[in-house]
């Protein structure tokens, strides 16, 4: 834990600008778009301002992108991958340092942020228009379950970061388009290959023959029967319950595990 500690403390230091930066941007952003507003319906218009859809972006956005660049000045920088190479810390504390500080740290961060400038920006407001709009909630179940959201994805762009030497982001989202489509042409093909006989049952150029369902051209569609034949609603809790459990459950860990042994193998090649 100690040597966590430490990391977590050089990993502070090493991003403080990119943080105080960040911080100004937003409480910028959050402060005009407020007076703007204020300013607007002091002349009629109409305020609909709320801080609860504004954290998304900041979230998602700037933390995939800090993520995505966490390894590039230690693990893959000519510079500062002799020292980080000498660190006397294993490779499991050197991924955990990174999972609290982009995964926990920073969205807990950036909720306590957004509702301290929420604070702030209303007291102004209150000040200077005597109107105020709620304060950013921070127990909103949206802004819990989003960050559970992000902490599943980040992972994702941990691995990323760790697996690529440049443009960490580009690369991570081409691979995952990559993956995407290549995995639903796999299932197409599985799916039309595994349910073959049923297709005729329920799919038929003749649309004369159909009293209800979906045409597509000259394709008919008969929803009752494609229903009955497949057992839609039962497949389909099934189907939701284990892509939840497999999101949930599986994604973040398997790609931490990823991360470690690419940790591994930089640590093995370079070191050398």
């Amino acid at each position: 834990m100690k040597n966590i500690y430490y990391l977590l403390r050089q990993e502070f230091y090493d991003q403080k600008k990119r943080i105080i930066v960040l911080a100004a941007v937003i409480f910028l952003i959050f402060l005009c778009s407020r007076f703007l507003q204020e300013f607007v319906h002091r002349f009629g218009g109409y305020i609909d301002y709320d801080y609860q859809e504004g954290i998304g972006g900041y979230l998602f956005a700037a933390g995939f992108i800090f993520t995505s660049i966490c390894f590039s000045r230690s693990m893959h920088s000519k510079r500062g991958q002799h020292a980080w190479l000498m660190l006397p810390v294993h490779a499991h504390e050197k991924l955990i340092a990174k999972i609290i500080s982009y995964s926990l740290l920073y969205p807990l961060g950036l909720i306590v942020f957004t509702f301290i400038s929420s604070l702030v920006n209303e007291g102004i407001m209150r000040i200077i228009w005597h109107h105020s709009v709620p304060l950013f909630n921070l127990f909103d179940p949206m802004i819990w379950e989003m960050t559970g959201h992000y902490i599943v994805m980040s992972s994702l762009f941990l691995m990323g970061a760790a697996y690529f030497r440049s443009a960490h982001l580009i690369k991570t989202v081409l691979a995952v388009l990559a993956f995407s489509v290549s995995l639903t042409i796999i299932l197409g093909l599985v799916t039309r290959i595994a349910y073959a006989p049923f297709f005729h049952d329920f799919m038929f150029s003749d649309t004369s023959k159909a009293s209800s369902g979906l045409y597509f051209g000259n394709i008919h569609v008969d929803e009752n029967l494609l229903f009955s034949q497949f057992n839609c609603d039962r497949w389909t809790k099934i189907g939701s319950v284990i892509v939840k459990s497999v999101y949930w459950g599986l994604l973040a860990p398997l790609f931490w595990t990823v991360t470690y042994f690419r940790i591994r193998e930089i640590e093995a090649k370079d070191a050398v």
